[in-house]
């Protein structure tokens, strides 16, 4: 088994600190040998992504810097406002299936 992928580690680490983890959406573009990772939360959960000062930004940047060292990937982080247009495209979440809601929420 291979090891996750950027966006999938992201997904992860945000999900963690967010309040409505089924809300995060992915992003994903080149910026030219980098992957460009690009997050989009709840906007009641901005605040926890970015914390105080930038404090939570700058951490969460800071663990996927180590992890893409130790991946041999390069990539990097950007949190998404509430009104900004991502650079790249929808990254699919293989852990929820949205059909199943839509289904549960017809029956």
């Amino acid at each position: 088994m291979g090891s996750p992928s950027a966006p999938d580690f992201v997904r992860f680490l945000v999900g963690s600190i967010v309040d409505q983890p089924e809300s995060v959406e992915l992003y994903l573009s080149k910026d030219g040998q980098h992957d460009l990772v690009e997050v989009r939360v709840a906007s009641g959960d901005l605040s926890n992504v970015i914390g105080r000062g930038g404090k939570t930004a700058q951490a969460l940047r800071a663990v996927l810097d180590a992890w893409t060292w130790k991946h041999r990937v390069r990539a990097h982080l950007r949190i998404l406002e509430e009104e900004e247009q991502p650079q790249g495209a929808l990254v699919g979440d293989s852990t929820r299936s949205d059909d199943g809601a839509a289904e549960a929420s017809a029956g």
